[in-house]
């Protein structure tokens, strides 16, 4: 059932629940929001516009952003669909915002956050608000704006300090690089060339 598709959408959880992947980047736009009007950025929530995605996840070819509230309250067009009994993990380069009342998807790697001219300007770092999150929220980021710029983006309030303890780990064999003029992050384990 989708209840179990959707398991990783619980409040407090990470905003923006897709499929992580290699294939060719598509810029995403500024969406209408579904349900009511958002006031912070975790009142928003990337879903697929398919009913199951892959594996439960949104893709970027197949998402739509829609407001928690609608969501959790069961309104979602798929709320009674039967999907695959499978999990994909997140793709962190793709998140949740509230723009003047009205829920966005945004896409790091197309995004200012990630803008590099050579691998040094690329460091690692959650896509969650102060850098916070396990593994599978790491991205890379540009050194000197992309922190910034990401807590703009998906934090509820302005940040003035953050628990360095509770930010994710970075992970095993990543390299932080600088591909068509964005920071992405290449692992031994998967396609280089993908943010991963």
């Amino acid at each position: 059932m989708i209840r179990k598709v959707f398991r990783g959408l619980g409040f407090g959880l990470p905003l923006a629940v897709i499929a992580w992947g290699c294939g060719s980047r598509t810029d995403i736009a500024a969406a209408d929001t579904v349900g009511p009007p958002c006031d912070v950025p975790s009142d928003c929530v990337i879903v697929p516009d398919s009913c199951c995605g892959t594996c439960g996840a949104a893709t970027r070819t197949d998402m739509r952003v829609v407001t928690r509230q609608y969501f959790l309250a069961g309104n979602d067009r798929c709320a009674n669909s039967t999907c695959r009994e499978c999990f994909q993990t997140t793709d962190p380069t793709l998140v949740a915002t509230c723009r003047s009342g009205r829920c966005a998807i945004v896409d790091l790697l197309a995004d200012r956050a990630t803008a590099c001219t050579t691998g040094e300007d690329c460091t690692f770092r959650s896509s969650q608000c102060c850098g916070y999150g396990s593994t599978d929220t790491v991205v890379s980021l540009n050194n000197d704006r992309g922190s910034a710029r990401v807590d703009d983006l998906v934090c509820d309030t302005k940040q003035t300090s953050c628990d360095v303890s509770r930010q994710a780990v970075w992970p095993t064999g990543a390299t932080p690089l600088c591909e068509n003029g964005h920071c992405r992050l290449a692992t031994s384990t998967s396609c280089p060339s993908c943010q991963e």
